[in-house]
């Protein structure tokens, strides 16, 4: 009985002389194991390559004292190199995939010219004429804009893609390209199934002969769907030397190889061949971007951004 209550109380001390000083000094031992952590996770190679090394030479010297403690250790090596290897692949690949992230938003605003979330007044990055507004949950609304709108920056951006988001509120919607001012830019108007290019010269509109597209220069079927249409479209044009292309949704609803060519127009201004009393329209190689809604057309914009070609 005595024996017993005495091997209690060496066990019982035992304990507090571990657990005691744990409770006391418990916020220092964390931040020492972090620190050990820290230091086992960065040199733990060095640390199983020693171990190895003395297990291989008491491999051949013989286990003269408590084998069992030396085949635990080797369990314990094991088990430790696995999951210390285990947590550096987990970093591994945390890095690799916040690299891959960082290269995706690189290659994302590589060749950014422009971009416009429309969450302040469109005064700031926009020169317009009529009801340009900011529409309540984000995007601009831009109505009886005969003139139309255009960027504040852009005067020799040439080739670029200019994408945004549009809603056909009503009728039609238009977009701006190479625009050199309010009077002379192309202009593509987008309605139900048609998709029509314009020219504006000296602030009038350039037509195509007998009146075919009203105050268009050429016009386009598409087969876009009513239903698609009453919906956001997402839009991309893209201006290339003197090609245009553009998709509506994905789907290529209009290309032209020579749509930014020289041209020539009459007193009336109406498209002509070359000849005598004839007015030549340049090719506006470079310019700015806008939008443009006249009278009871209305559209809705959003995510509006210009990049390089």
């Amino acid at each position: 009985m005595k024996e017993a209550l005495e091997k209690a109380l060496i066990y019982a001390g035992s304990i507090a002389s571990i657990v005691v000083p744990i409770v006391i000094f418990r916020k220092g031992l964390v931040r020492a194991l972090k620190w050990l952590f820290r230091a086992l996770t960065i040199h733990w190679t060095s640390i199983v390559f020693v171990l190895f090394v003395i297990l291989i030479w008491k491999f051949e010297s013989g286990f003269t004292v408590f084998p069992s403690f030396w085949l635990a250790l080797l369990f314990t090596v094991i088990t430790v190199s696995i999951w210390v290897l285990h947590r550096r692949l987990d970093y591994v690949k945390r890095r690799v995939s916040t690299l891959c992230d960082e290269i995706g938003r690189a290659q994302t605003h590589e060749g950014l010219l422009f971009h416009d979330a429309f969450g302040q007044h469109p005064h700031k990055n926009w020169q317009y004429h009529g009801q340009w507004e900011l529409v309540p949950g984000g995007g601009l609304s831009v109505t009886q804009s005969e003139k139309g709108g255009i960027s504040r920056v852009g005067h020799s951006w040439t080739d670029y893609s200019f994408k945004f988001t549009g809603v056909i509120v009503n009728n039609c919607i238009a977009w701006i390209v190479r625009a050199q001012d309010f009077s002379n830019y192309y202009m593509i108007q987008l309605g139900p199934g048609v998709v029509r290019s314009h020219l504006r010269y000296g602030g009038r509109w350039i037509k195509a002969p007998q009146g075919r597209h009203r105050h268009a220069i050429d016009e386009r079927a598409h087969n876009i769907p009513s239903t698609e249409l009453a919906k956001p479209l997402a839009i991309r044009t893209e201006v290339r030397g003197l090609e245009i292309r553009v998709y509506v949704n994905n789907h290529d609803v209009y290309y032209d190889e020579s749509f930014f060519a020289m041209r020539f127009i009459n007193h009336e201004f109406v498209l002509v061949p070359l000849g005598p009393g004839v007015t030549t329209v340049p090719a506006f190689t470079a310019g700015r971007v806008g939008f443009r809604e006249a009278k009871t057309e209305q559209g809705k914009f959003t995510a509006c951004r210009v990049q390089a070609l």
